[in-house]
Order: C-alpha cells, then structure tokens, then sequence
C-alpha cells in the first residue's frame, strides 16, 4: 500500500510526540476511548511498539488523559506517523469503522470501493439447526460481501433494487424457498468522507475524490433452492399429477417454509383454487391453474405465434458487446468547462464492463480525433453485436439534428466545420453489417444555438440526397429534449442523467424498459424535473437487454479479430530502465491505468541503484535493514560520494526484497514529454520497497505520432520540500514504447482520409 504524503504541517516521518499541537489534542481525545486504545494495544509481542503489560494498562485505564499519555508513549519508542498509520490500517481491518476517525485526522489518502475478491457475493447454506456447509440443502442463506476501501465501507442490501430495512451488514441471511429465488438480490458498497468534520474541507477539496460507490452482480439463487422430486431437506415431493400448484415443470409441489409468510400465503391460494375448481379430473383441474403466471404470459401461451416467439426469445444473445465513450470536459478559455463528464464516463465504462462489454473510454478529443475514433469504432461493428455509443459534453440541435461539440470549438459563430454531426456518426454506422443492437445515449445540451441555421440545414441535406438507408435496431436515449439543456447538480458525482442510469444498468430488464425506468427517475428528480425531460427514440423490435449474454459461436473470427483490436489499445509497456552508469544510479519507469481511458495514463519514475554485480558481506544498519555494501559509484569522486553512498550502500528489507540507498534516494526522476501531450503537475508517492516516486498523469496519448518519447532528467532532492533541485543528468529521446491507444497512430489514418 502506497502511504499518504505529507499534509499540513507534519510527515509521515514526524513523530507522534511532536504532532502539532491540536492534531495531538484531538488524537489523545480519540484515544481517551478505552475500547479504542486497548485495541491499539493489543500487541502480545512484548518487544512491540504497541504491547503493554498489565500494570500499564490498569495504570492507564486509571488516568483521566491517558490518550496523551499513550501518545507520548509511542513516540518514546520511536512511532511515526506513518508506523501507526499502519497499526491503525491493520486493525481496521477486524474492527471496521472504529479506526477511521484516527486515519482521517492523520489525512490518510482516500481509497476507493474495490472488491476483496472475484467473487462479488458468496453465498453458503446455514441449516435450521444452525449447521451445514453444502449450499444444495439447507433451510436458509447467507449471502456475504465483502470489499475494500477507506473509509471503512458501508454495505446496503437491495431486493428488487430497493433496500432492505436493517440489511446493513456485509453478510445477509435469506430463507431458502422458491418465492424468495424469484427475487433480485444485489449489494450496494459506498464510502464517503462526511462533511462538517475537522478533516471534510481537506478530504473534499476541489479535484479530489471523497466518495465511491459499487454495486455487485445479480445474484441468481435458482440453483440454490430445491427444484427436483426427492431431494432432501427440499421441503418438496412427488405428486400423483403432473403440474405443480406454482406453474414449476418438475412435477413436485413445495410444502410451504414455515416461516415464509408469501410460501404459506401461496399455498393457501393454490389450495382453496383447487377445491373450488369444476369437477373434473384431478389432472384436467390442476392445468387450470396458474396463480404465479401473470396475465400477459397467459395471453402468450395461447397466441398462435408462441413457436415463434420463443424461438426469438432464444436469439437474444450477442455475438460481441463493444463501447465507445466519449467525454469531452475541457472547453475554456472559448467556452465553459464541465465537471462531471469524465466521472459519468468511468461510471458508464466501469458498469458496461461488468456486463461483458469491451469498453474504449476517451477523454477530450478535437474534431480530427472525433472522426478518427469513430472510424476505428467501425471496424469493430459487424452482425450480431451490440454497441453502444456515448458522448458527454457541450452540444446542440439544429435542424433537427444533434451535434457534438469538441474542444477546441469556437465560443460562438461556429458552423457545421467545426462540430461532429450525428448525421455524420451514423452514416460511418451505415457502411458495416448491421449491428444486433445500436444503442446511442447522448448526454449533451439541445438548445437551438447556431446563428447561421441555413448553413446547418444544408449540411443535413447532404445526408438525405440518394438512397437513404436506415440503422435498424437502434436507439437513442437523450439526457434531455430538443431545445432544453442538460445539467450537472453541484456537489454530486455524476450529471443528471448517468446519475440515474447507473441505478438502472444492471437490472435484468428489456433496455427500453430500462430507459424508460430511468426517464421516469429523472422525471421525479425535484431538482431538475422541470427543465430537463428526457428522450426516447427508437426501431428496435426485439426486446434485447444488455444483459443479453454474449455466444460467438459462428462468429469465432470476428470476435477474436474484435478482441485484439481492442487489447491493442489497452496494453501498457514493460517498465523502462534508464542507467546512469557515472552516478550509479537507474532510473525506471512504469504506468498504471488512469481508471478506464484508453488515452490517459499515470507513468511513474523512482531512483534506484545500479545493479553492481558483486554482494559483499551483508550488515544491518540503524534501521534494522540489511545493506549490500556495493561501495561509491563507479566513477563518482570522493567528495561527491561523501554523505552520500558513504552513509550505506543498497539495502535489503528483512524479507530480501532491495531497497534503495541513501545515495538514491537523495536524487529524483522528473520526466518531460512533448508538447502534444498534457503532463499533470509530478505528485510524490512513497514505498517502503520502492522509495519516494514521482507520479504525472500523461493525457491526449490520441495524438502520438508512435512511440511515446520523453526526457528523464536525473536530479538532487531539494532538502527543503523534496522537489526539483539541481539537475545532475538528462538522457533526451528516451523512448517508452507505445501506450495503449498510441499504437492506432491515429495522424495516420487522419492523413489517409
């Protein structure tokens, strides 16, 4: 785990008996608690930081500031901030949200939602007696969560998608009965840093992030509950008729769970109908029943097309799912900036994801890299996939028509040249096989805009002229209505629109019924209900869902061409070693995904020791580590060595693992791109392995023209705050290989069209 770096007037190396004044008062006050500080304490490790003895603890529990004494205890033996952070981490994991009061006011960095394992919800089999381990038997459930983040996580328990009273917990018993299968069973997982506390305003600063959210699969329990004749433990049996009283194929009639009010309620239904049916054979009686069908599914079954409308039902599957979102954010200076599109992109991009969907999520693109994209989209589209389309940004209609407006866009006065028409977009559709599935979900204004309309209604006629033909199978969700806007709530996460369509996403729900669930929450909003009213436009005749699963079967070739397509864009480079042999020193570098775009990365940069060769004998220094004494830099003089490899060569942690010497760690790596991109402001992070590294956010890697290429410039920490002293050696062109969408080399494809 990366540590927080320093905040305020203190380090992660400042010791706990020297904290600030308040920050001490407030962190004795929490230690004041004798559940809190007995936990701390809890360490049966004598030569530990965090043991006391019995005396000590009863002298303690006997004092009336023992949170101060305790703390000046641990800085007696030499406790940091970041030594007790760590304690506080660990134990945050047994005792949850009791530890998070300390970390905040000690400004640990927030984490975000993660799950602590692949499977989302593990469900297990309790026995009414209290036993049992199969989840085949049993007479209840427990479904368990489980995740990660900090603050500590918050667990919410959604039947049908609305919470259940008192399901607050990481774990949920349910009893295990068919009634209770049928229903939709998910976890919402959050955490948020509160306002109105001490620690709120640096937790919720501008640009920083103090909330997330999860929420898990569906969780399907059919194949937990009983469903065939004999089965132990399956409150069921076999039945002298051949159909059950609940409509079920296995010709078993469940006995009611006793503590089921619905199971009872059910059966009670289904008995009375039975005696009060004509006389007739007990078989001819029973078929007349149906008290779980609805109406509508009694309709179907005596249609004259039912073979055919189970056959299309059978179909609804995709052949591959594909995505492109586009978030454009950064307008100014010709015009306002955004603030949420990038976080409604990760949102969409992070849902989209878990419904098997291949996602290329970008952020800020001109009218060039627009076009391009949307040619590189194409090739992926073929029959029998889904795609969906979804832009975030400024916008407008004209004529009928919308269109997108890139940045870099004039503030006004501007025509048909300098937007990206939906026209357009779907005309490139046009040219491939048609898709199962067009879903285009545009969250932009529709205000009417443009002075020089006649210019606009021109352009759309160039779309009209010859054969027209149609995108079957598409649809179109507008976050709002032609000649009104759509907005952002200040303070929340997501615009209007994704705010509720990531509510909805999940649900296993025909998609227009699901848009329309999501139109109606946007319909009820009270903060926005009156100028922001939705769209729904569409010719799809089947009722597909994204939830549709995905089977290639006879599409094997395009779904591996697809495939590698896209692993092509979301491939980060090996880390790049950079030596600088006269100093001793290398240099590496590696990325991270910057969340889910495909054209912004994180590329971090440490200062290591050059690997010499030769181990001499291993000692421990001061810090209990062992050193690898390599002796002075190959070529470094006496005087430059002094206070530097001097004081300790390479170091080993006690688990072997290399750490860097004071040598180099008293230099830093800044790195420095080209002009074409947009470099972030370095931001120091700290390992106990890795040292201090330094951290850029490279954005606009659409633009490349190959490989990524940047200059490592090798310099001295500054003493004072840890930045950018002297400079002590630059390598110029230092290539980085190609960073996910580079390797589209969109100039090209810009240059052939």
């Amino acid at each position: 785990m990366r540590s927080p770096t320093a905040a305020g007037n203190f380090e992660l190396s400042t010791n706990l008996a020297e904290l600030p004044y308040g920050l001490f008062a407030q962190l004795a006050n929490q230690l004041e608690n004798e559940e809190l500080w007995r936990l701390v304490f809890s360490d049966a490790d004598q030569n530990s930081a965090f043991h006391l003895s019995s005396d000590e603890a009863t002298r303690c529990g006997r004092m009336g500031n023992s949170g101060a004494h305790l703390l000046r205890l641990l800085g007696n033996r030499g406790q940091t901030v970041k030594g007790f952070l760590a304690r506080l981490h660990c134990l945050a994991k047994l005792y949850g949200p009791k530890m998070d009061v300390p970390q905040l006011l000690l400004r640990r960095r927030f984490c975000s939602v993660i799950w602590a394992r692949a499977e989302q919800v593990l469900i297990s089999r309790i026995d009414d007696d209290g036993g049992g381990s199969d989840a085949s038997a049993g007479g209840r459930l427990r479904l368990q969560c489980k995740a990660s983040a900090f603050p500590t996580p918050r667990y919410q328990w959604l039947e049908q998608d609305r919470p259940m009273d008192g399901a607050n917990q990481s774990s949920l018993t349910i009893i295990r009965c068919q009634c209770t299968a049928r229903n939709v069973f998910r976890c919402r997982v959050w955490n948020v840093v509160e306002d109105g506390h001490e620690w709120s305003d640096f937790y919720r600063a501008p640009g920083k992030t103090f909330c997330s959210e999860l929420i898990s699969e569906v969780i399907d329990l059919q194949q937990f509950v009983p469903d065939g004749p004999n089965k132990r433990h399956g409150y069921g049996r076999i039945t002298d008729m051949s159909i059950n009283l609940y409509g079920s194929n296995f010709g078993i009639v469940f006995y009611p769970r006793p503590d089921c009010a619905h199971c009872n309620k059910n059966e009670m239904e289904g008995f009375c109908r039975l005696m009060l049916a004509p006389k007739k054979t007990a078989t001819a009686a029973v078929a007349q029943i149906d008290v779980e069908a609805p109406a509508q599914n009694r309709r179907a079954n005596d249609d004259d097309d039912d073979e055919a409308m189970t056959t299309q039902t059978e179909a609804l599957v995709a052949a591959d799912k594909l995505a492109l979102i586009v978030s454009n954010r950064t307008y100014a200076p010709n015009m306002s900036n955004l603030i949420t599109p990038h976080c409604d992109a990760e949102t969409l991009a992070e849902a989209l994801q878990q419904l098997s969907f291949k996602t290329v999520t970008l952020g800020d693109l001109n009218l060039i890299e627009m076009r391009a994209l949307i040619r590189e989209y194409r090739k992926l589209l073929g029959e029998g996939v889904y795609a969906v389309f979804y832009f975030v940004g400024h916008g407008f209609e004209a004529h009928g028509q919308c269109y997108l407006l890139p940045i870099g866009a004039p503030g006004h006065d501007y025509g048909p040249e300098h937007c990206l028409s939906m026209d357009w977009v779907m005309d490139q559709f046009r040219d491939v096989q048609p898709a199962a599935l067009n879903l285009i979900l545009l969250d932009i204004c529709r205000k009417f805009l443009p002075s020089n309309l006649d210019a606009f209604t021109a352009y759309a006629q160039t779309f009209r002229q010859g054969d027209v033909r149609i995108n079957r199978s598409t649809v179109y969700g507008y976050a709002t209505s032609g000649g009104v806007g759509a907005y952002e709530v200040k303070g929340e996460q997501n615009g209007v629109f994704m705010k509720y369509l990531k509510r909805r996403i999940h649900q296993p729900i025909a998609l227009l019924d699901m848009l329309n669930k999501v139109f109606r929450d946007v319909e009820r909003d009270p903060k926005v209900c009156d100028v922001q009213i939705p769209e729904l436009r569409s010719n799809l005749t089947n009722p597909r869902s994204l939830r549709d699963p995905l089977v290639y079967d006879g599409h094997t070739t395009s779904y591996d061409h697809h495939t590698y397509h896209w692993r092509t864009m979301h491939e980060l480079p090996m880390p790049v070693n950079v030596d600088f042999a006269e100093h001793g020193l290398r240099v590496t570098i590696w990325f991270d995904f910057c969340g889910h775009f495909t054209n912004k990365v994180y590329v971090f940069s440490s200062v290591g020791d050059m690997p010499s060769g030769r181990i001499g004998d291993d000692e421990a220094d001061n810090d209990g580590h062992q050193i690898a004494d390599n002796g002075p830099p190959p070529t470094a003089d006496a005087s430059s060595a002094t206070g530097h490899q001097r004081s300790g060569g390479q170091r080993l942690s006690s688990d072997g693992a290399k750490v860097p010497s004071r040598w180099a760690l008293s230099h830093l790596a800044f790195l420095k791109f080209s002009e074409e991109f947009d470099s972030s402001k370095p931001k120091f992070c700290e390992d106990d392995v890795e040292g201090v590294s330094l951290c850029v956010m490279l954005s606009h890697l659409q633009r490349a023209k190959g490989e990524v290429i940047c200059s490592v410039n090798l310099s001295e920490a500054n003493a004072a705050d840890g930045g950018e002293g002297k400079l002590v050696a630059i390598r110029e062109g230092q290539s980085l290989g190609h960073v996910l969408i580079t390797r589209l080399e969109l100039h090209k494809s810009d240059q052939a069209e």
